[in-house]
């Protein structure tokens, strides 16, 4: 296949930029345009930026909600340019579906893509987040952390406060706070580098892993999934998660309950660890790079 040249039009945070350098170091080359979810809009430059550099594929990755978000009108002049895919972490959360369904019933798009494993939303194609390889293709660091947890999350102090001012408490936040200094705690800066994330959970021996979506109201394959499976670390996962649908079973580790997790991570021995980390980084090898993501997805394209 000759290279195929694709525009991200993305929000303005680091996560998306993660998919544009997978796309560039597997596919082709890559322009990368972005916008604030929060305004002001930035339409025209998207729609100049689309007849400048006259790409084969479009992809965008935009929000559930915002007033930086491109027009429909946007959305569907950029089809004119390429074909164009939605490409989202959170189809699987049923908050967006009412967004899915518009953006369908409106024709902005050519294909529906969900990376975050899910296989039952209104979509066209699930998949995992493609993820770019060169902080994965280092050499192996030492393992000097025991569990650790890279990503967002409710700080400590502001758990409690919430829990006992308002009686409530974010779910995710809520596992990782009661496992207290069990778990080194990592929080995944917005522009931050991704070679320092990575290299942080290179360093874990065991990865653990809340797979609740942003609403807490279903389950999801989080991209820090196929990133634990990269760094070579033996994967936590909740037992609800879809990941058991995209991984064999006895290559991570599940937990129903805090108690559960808790007992995983102070018994679990390094030979076991070591073991199910191997088979869960050989199956992401063998199924979900960039290029089998990527690759997937241009597929049903038919490009």
């Amino acid at each position: 296949m000759s290279d195929l040249y694709a525009l991200f039009v993305t929000t303005a945070t680091s996560e998306p930029t993660v998919n544009v350098h997978a796309w560039q170091q597997s596919m082709g080359p890559a322009r990368h345009v972005t916008f604030d979810i929060n305004g002001p809009n930035n339409d025209i430059a998207i729609l100049a930026a689309a007849e400048e550099y006259d790409p084969d594929v479009i992809f965008y990755t935009g929000g559930e909600s915002g007033a930086g978000l491109p027009t429909d009108d946007t959305l569907r002049a950029l089809r004119k340019f390429a074909p164009s895919v939605i490409l989202q972490g959170d189809m699987g959360d049923p908050p967006w579906w009412p967004m899915l369904e518009h953006y369908r019933a409106t024709d902005c798009f050519d294909l529906f893509v969900g990376m975050d494993g899910v296989k039952d939303a209104p979509i066209d194609h699930a998949t995992l987040t493609p993820v770019d390889m060169e902080p994965w293709n280092q050499k192996p660091r030492k393992k000097s952390i025991h569990c650790g947890f890279a990503g967002n999350h409710v700080s400590r102090d502001r758990y409690e406060t919430l829990r006992h001012l308002y009686g409530t408490e974010d779910p995710r936040s809520a596992v990782l706070h009661q496992l207290g200094d069990l778990v080194q705690l990592r929080e995944r800066e917005m522009q931050g580098q991704y070679m320092n994330y990575a290299a942080f959970l290179r360093r874990c021996r065991l990865s653990i892993n809340t797979s609740w979506a942003g609403s807490g109201l279903a389950h999801h394959v989080k991209g820090r999934v196929i990133e634990s499976a990269f760094a070579g670390c033996g994967l936590l996962e909740m037992r609800d998660s879809p990941t058991k649908e995209w991984f064999p079973e006895d290559s991570f580790f599940t937990y129903g309950s805090v108690e559960e997790a808790r007992d995983i991570i102070l018994t679990a021995s390094w030979e076991e660890i070591e073991r199910r980390a191997a088979l869960m980084t050989a199956h992401a090898r063998a199924h979900y790079t960039p290029k089998h993501i990527y690759g997937g997805i241009v597929e049903r394209l038919g490009l």
